[in-house]
């Protein structure tokens, strides 16, 4: 995320685009490739890893020197975590495994579970160290949820039928609470993370000690069975984290497909740039018919019915899009206009920013829609933790009954779908208050992403659309077939300018993004085996070094070194979930968080990248024709670069 005084990630600069003077014919480029060619490479590592992590990255310095030594110590934890996770594989074949039988048979290796211990008991530190002086609408709930989890781990720890372990975990919450009482609208202090820390180390260390003790008798290793435990149920409160971090992909293959196209129209010669957007339109045209066929000719009417939900798909977010952008001229807010530079690039830089913009402030939709798309998921692990905490006390009965039903209702399809319509139709009022407000490029992002939640409630199994489908590769066809018609039309009428080139190779290489994005985290797929835990580890890892951007500022309400602990209290237990997940090969994690993060990828990310590729569209379309030379005047735009982002974050 990026902060008000900050600037987006990926906006600031034009990283090498025009750097050299631009070939005035096609045989200076062929000359000039090779220089090209390694300018390109260079842009790209700035533009898409190096100036992301350098804006985003989290700072320590300046902060009080307790606040950085604890910050260090949950990195140097997080990486160690990490390296556990990705190089989960050998980790288990060179360790001793400790194999638990009952509801889950799984596997885990024993030599690492400490680690692992180690991460949760300092996430959930953290956490109750950064609440202490937050704003009452965070620090009351998430002090409730720290009470709840410390009695349960408690309770857990109960195996022998005695109610020691639960007095101890309720204790430690009441401590917590004494303390966030005494401390709250003061300065943090220097003890007040070791004093957290003594609490939930001295909860679990008592729930582990009586696990042991217990499973001595029977020579069981309960360690690993308690931790899993644990970790099922407290890893939930990840859940709305792990649907954010399915937007990083989308975010940062979007951020090399722009660098690309505006890099092309900024380092070519009018003449060749022209040829390669005819020659990429080409080929996806291609591509775009011999999936039509495909899918003809396997079955006409079920491939109708796709293009039927994909289409309403396209329509629904590109009329939320125009309306938005109504809402916001009617509430009067300023917009610039692009001067049409140097052969039309400075229309270039205006389409690029439309992409890096909404790209930089996806964020700030993606988190309170993966919470409302996930709402379910904290209520039900308090629930599940609070079903525990009866069972240790009263044993089987009509409490504990009534949770085991609530956790049923609260993980049902009709319920998680109700949920999902709901939040649906929250995006969308939200996306017209947003607007309203000034807001429109948030407006934007959130309306898209409401749209194709309620298309895709709307096109399930039962539902008012039942038998139509909405298919991302579909919805990439049907951009592709519009572009075309529109590039005809250009051509035709000799208006297929700088501009409207520049809109259609950026169109065309967003589009191509819609059905899959896998190729940026392919590499970790490699490695683990599995593209679902790849999908949420790179998210993961990602907006930790490169979307901390909230806790580098702070207010007198949410100071930032609470930011600061929050934000790693928060990733680290991510960290912990996906490292336990990786190497006990325990597939309810994978259900968990890989599930969430899908999700996030096909909501969040496609909403993305469909409001971009509609956006940019719809700028070409309202291009003014100049007569001379065919070329694109002005392209509307809120802004460019810094003043895009911070105008729509300071509104």
């Amino acid at each position: 995320m990026t902060s008000p005084t900050q600037a987006p990630t990926g906006v600031v600069t034009t990283h090498g685009l025009h750097e050299r003077p631009k070939p005035e014919t096609v045989l200076e480029d062929l000359r000039a490739l090779p220089r090209t060619l390694g300018s390109f490479v260079v842009a790209a590592v700035r533009w898409i890893v190096i100036d992301p992590v350098r804006d985003g990255c989290l700072r320590l310095a300046g902060r009080p020197r307790h606040v950085q030594v604890t910050a260090v110590t949950a990195i140097v934890v997080s990486v160690v975590v990490l390296l556990l996770t990705v190089f989960a594989g050998p980790v288990r074949s060179a360790s001793d495994l400790s194999v638990v039988v009952g509801g889950e048979v799984f596997s885990f290796p024993r030599p690492v579970l400490g680690v692992i211990v180690i991460a949760v008991v300092l996430s959930v530190a953290l956490f109750v160290a950064g609440s202490f002086h937050t704003p009452n609408w965070f620090r009351i709930p998430s002090l409730a949820v720290v009470v709840i989890v410390l009695a349960f781990v408690g309770s857990a720890g109960d195996a022998s039928g005695g109610h020691s372990g639960l007095v101890i975990g309720l204790l430690g919450g009441t401590a917590v609470v004494a303390v966030a009482l005494a401390r709250h609208g003061r300065v943090m202090a220097w003890w007040e993370f070791p004093v957290a820390l003594a609490v939930v180390v001295g909860v679990f260390a008592v729930a582990y000690l009586q696990q042991a003790n217990a499973a001595q008798v029977f020579g069981i290793d309960a360690a690993p069975s308690l931790t899993g435990l644990v970790l099922q149920v407290v890893r939930l409160v990840a859940v709305p984290a792990a649907v954010v971090a399915g937007l990083a992909v989308a975010q940062v293959a979007l951020s090399g497909m722009t660098m690309a196209g505006g890099f092309a129209a900024r380092r070519l010669s009018s003449a060749l740039f022209a040829i390669g957007a005819i020659v990429l339109l080409a080929w996806r045209l291609v591509e775009a018919v011999r999936g039509w066929i495909n899918d003809v000719g396997t079955d006409a009417a079920a491939s109708g019915r796709v293009v039927i939900g994909s289409g309403l798909t396209l329509f629904a977010v590109c009329a939320v899009v125009v309306v938005i952008q109504r809402l916001g001229r009617d509430a009067h807010q300023p917009t610039d206009s692009v001067s049409d530079g140097e052969g039309g690039r400075s229309d270039t830089d205006a389409l690029v920013d439309v992409a890096e913009t909404r790209s930089s402030l996806a964020d700030r939709v993606a988190l309170p829609a993966g919470i409302l798309l996930s709402i379910t998921v904290i209520p039900l692990a308090v629930v599940l933790m609070v079903r525990q905490i009866s069972y240790s006390i009263w044993g089987e009965g009509a409490v504990v009954d009534a949770l085991a039903d609530a956790g049923t209702f609260l993980n049902d399809d009709t319920t998680l779908l109700v949920t999902q319509v709901g939040a649906g139709v929250v995006l969308i009022v939200a996306a017209a208050v947003l607007a309203l407000r000034g807001h429109v490029v948030l407006g934007e992002l959130a309306g898209g992403a409401g749209a194709i939640v309620l298309l895709t409630v709307a096109t399930a199994p039962g539902a008012m659309l039942d038998g139509m489908t909405v298919s991302p590769a579909v919805m990439d066809r049907l951009l592709v077939s519009a572009v075309a018609v529109a590039t005809v039309v250009w051509v035709a009428r000799k208006t297929f300018g700088v501009a409207r080139q520049s809109a259609v190779v950026l169109v065309l290489l967003v589009s191509l993004l819609i059905p899959g994005r896998d190729f940026v985290s392919s590499p970790l797929t490699v490695l683990l085996g599995s593209a679902g835990i790849a999908l949420v580890l790179f998210g993961f890892v990602w907006n930790f070094i490169a979307d901390a951007g909230d806790a580098n500022d702070g207010t007198d309400q949410f100071p930032r070194d609470a930011r600061l602990m929050v934000f790693v209290a928060q990733a680290l237990l991510g960290f912990a979930a996906l490292a336990w997940v990786a190497l006990a090969r325990d597939a309810r994690g994978t259900l968990d968080l890989g599930n969430a993060s899908a999700l996030g990828d096909a909501v969040l990310g496609v909403s993305m990248l469909v409001v971009v590729a509609v956006t940019i569209a719809l700028r070409a379309f309202t291009a003014i024709d100049r007569a001379s030379g065919g070329e694109s005047g002005q392209l509307g735009r809120r802004s460019t670069g810094v003043t895009a982002g911070v105008a729509e974050l300071n509104r």
